[in-house]
Order: structure tokens, then C-alpha cells, then sequence
């Protein structure tokens, strides 16, 4: 009689998890710990990642020893990407626009924005300027001493500047001129007549 003895040795086999998928914005490239976290089951850290193949990631253990190659695959999904919107917004020449608390000169801005699912988009804002309304002029003349009298208001002789404001709620000015009429000298006539005549006169 003899004996015979058989030993087995078991390897210990690597566990790749279970496919799992991953939504991500676009144009965003997943890390690998983002890819791993979200495989299913109880998978082991030291395999390879590999891809992507069509938005598919492979996560894989080699064969080792007694034990095959095991893996399993992460598939990329992505969010609907919210378009860029825009806004526009109307000012006075030399003045800011406030958009949503912040003060915005003419021009244009890109403004970022963060979508519901954290995935960036950006509002376009255009700010522009009023027509440029001009300033005007106004003339008047009186007697020399009296005031004119202007919307109401009464103006010495000389230049005024009135500010104005147009339809748009922006300013300009009326200047105002107000000039003295040519002043009428005194006219003195001496004259002799005989007792008793008279004498016609005429001034013009």
C-alpha cells in the first residue's frame, strides 16, 4: 500500500464589480475615481481602466494563476446641454445697465451660469445706448431791465443752460438766450414860435 496526497492551492480571485454607468455635462472626461465609484457590486481597486469605446469605459483584472480575466464596464451618459440665453438691456449714454445686482457698461458680456444638473451654460448680455437726443436753443429779447419769460420761468438777459430730459429719460440742454432790445435814445426838440402859432411835432 502507499499513499497519495493532493494539495490545492486556491488563488485569490479579483472581483471587477458589476457595470455601472455614469451621467457626466458635456465635453466633461471622467476621472477614474469618479468611474470607479459608480460600478456596481463590491469591486476591488487595483484593476485597469481602458477606452472609451463609444462613451464605454472597461474596467479589468488579468488572468492570474488559476483565476481568469474578469472586468466590468462603466457606460458614459450625458446630460442635455441647456443653450446659452440672452439678455439686452438699454441705457443713457455714460451710465451702467444693472443686471441682476451687478452695474454693466455698452457693451457685450458672456455671463456663466450653472443648469440644474451642474453643467455650465452662459446668458449673452448686450447693453447699448440711447440715441444721443442734441441740445438745443432758445432766444428771447425785452426791454432793457425786464426779465423773459421761458417755460414759466423768468430769465435775466444773458445765456441760460436748461437741463432737459428726453423721452428715454436721458438728458440734454436748451440753451437759452435772452438779449436786450436796441435802446431808444430820449428825443429833446427846442424850438422858438411866435406868441399866439403853434407847432406840430412828429417824432418817430
Amino acid at each position: 500500500p502507499y499513499n497519495a496526497t493532493l494539495t490545492i492551492t486556491e488563488d485569490d480571485a479579483p472581483d471587477a464589480g458589476l457595470n455601472g454607468s455614469l451621467t457626466v455635462c458635456e465635453g466633461v472626461i471622467p476621472t477614474i475615481q469618479a468611474l470607479f465609484e459608480v460600478l456596481e457590486g463590491n469591486p476591488d481597486e487595483g484593476g485597469v481602466w481602458s477606452g472609451p469605446e463609444s462613451d464605454v469605459y472597461t474596467y479589468t483584472f488579468a488572468a492570474s494563476g488559476s483565476c481568469p480575466e474578469v472586468s466590468a464596464t462603466v457606460t458614459v451618459l450625458y446630460y442635455d446641454v441647456t443653450p446659452d440665453d440672452t439678455a439686452s438691456g438699454e441705457v443713457c449714454e455714460g451710465n451702467t445697465y444693472n443686471y441682476e445686482g451687478t452695474e454693466y457698461e455698452v457693451g457685450s458680456y458672456d455671463i456663466p451660469r450653472i443648469d440644474a444638473n451642474g453643467c455650465p451654460y452662459k446668458t449673452v448680455l448686450t447693453v447699448t445706448a440711447y440715441p444721443v437726443t442734441p441740445d438745443d436753443t432758445a432766444s428771447g429779447e425785452v426791454c432793457e431791465g425786464n426779465t423773459y419769460n421761458y417755460e414759466g420761468i423768468e430769465y435775466a438777459i444773458g445765456s441760460h443752460d436748461i437741463p432737459k430730459t428726453d423721452a428715454n429719460g436721458c438728458p440734454y440742454t436748451t440753451v437759452l438766450t435772452v438779449t436786450a432790445y436796441p435802446v431808444t435814445e430820449d428825443v429833446v426838440n427846442d424850438v422858438t414860435i411866435c406868441e399866439g402859432d403853434s407847432y406840430e411835432w412828429s417824432v418817430t
